[in-house]
């Protein structure tokens, strides 16, 4: 199924699509030469750029119950990254929850500097402190980035692991960005830093070093887009609750 039959163009490279009262906003961005740009919807399955022409990136969705299925999938004459970018709207008390990582913005007032990575627009000077962070997968507890708000919550989970065309392993991300959107990624970019946590270690300290990524020219990966309607931010855990029994059928 392709976003020509599920939803309508809202614009270039967006696509919008609704269940259970939501409405969420799908949009695909590549790296390229230390910047990200949008890609473009072009029929069916198919997204691509007008200045990347040997980029080729297929996004499939079946509806399911409770959302959608997808299937990501890459083939570029240049080593990138793909996002899948989610946007909620027209809705209230928003939450980003990344499990175990980002929780809102991490109790940012109680946290000292360098302590833990902050999603929030505060402390600008502090380099943990960012409205838009994304992570490997596997830091995770489960794979997914969620945004939660007074009707219930959405998220976005996808496969840790990728392979490139030669075998190599290739991990996969997670990020949110204030205000209201979230996301992952096909390959992965510690962004803006790499937060290292030596608190277990010798060292007992915490630290920041350059991002680290994965980026490749052929891989694919899948995952589920979640609508849970009601209760709250207490519909992250039905989200929850489903990727661990997807991860362990």
């Amino acid at each position: 199924m392709n976003l020509n039959e599920l939803g309508s163009s809202s614009g270039l490279g967006d696509s919008e699509l609704g269940l259970n009262g939501f409405r969420i906003k799908l949009a695909l961005h590549y790296y390229n030469e230390g910047a990200w740009y949008a890609l473009e919807h072009i029929d069916g399955h198919q997204w691509s750029s007008t200045v990347a022409p040997g980029l080729k990136v297929e996004l499939s969705l079946e509806a399911e119950a409770l959302g959608w299925s997808y299937m990501l999938s890459l083939e570029s004459d240049f080593e990138t990254q793909i996002r899948l970018r989610v946007e909620l709207e027209d809705e209230t008390d928003l939450f980003h929850l990344i499990p175990c990582i980002i929780h809102g913005d991490n109790n940012c007032a109680q946290i000292r500097p360098l302590e833990f990575p902050l999603l929030t627009l505060e402390r600008s000077d502090d380099p943990d402190c960012s409205p838009f962070w994304e992570f490997r997968a596997d830091r995770s507890s489960h794979p997914v980035s969620m945004l939660c708000c007074a009707g219930g919550a959405v998220g976005v989970s996808v496969d840790p692991y990728s392979e490139d065309a030669e075998g190599r392993l290739i991990r996969n991300g997670v990020f949110a960005e204030l205000p209201n959107a979230f996301g992952v990624s096909l390959g992965y970019t510690n962004e803006p830093l790499t937060y290292i946590n030596h608190m277990f270690g010798p060292e007992d300290r915490w630290d920041y070093g350059p991002s680290t990524y994965d980026r490749a020219k052929v891989m694919s990966t899948r995952g589920r887009i979640h609508i849970e309607r009601g209760e709250g931010r207490l519909a992250a855990h039905q989200i929850i609750r489903s990727i661990y029994g997807d991860m362990r059928d």
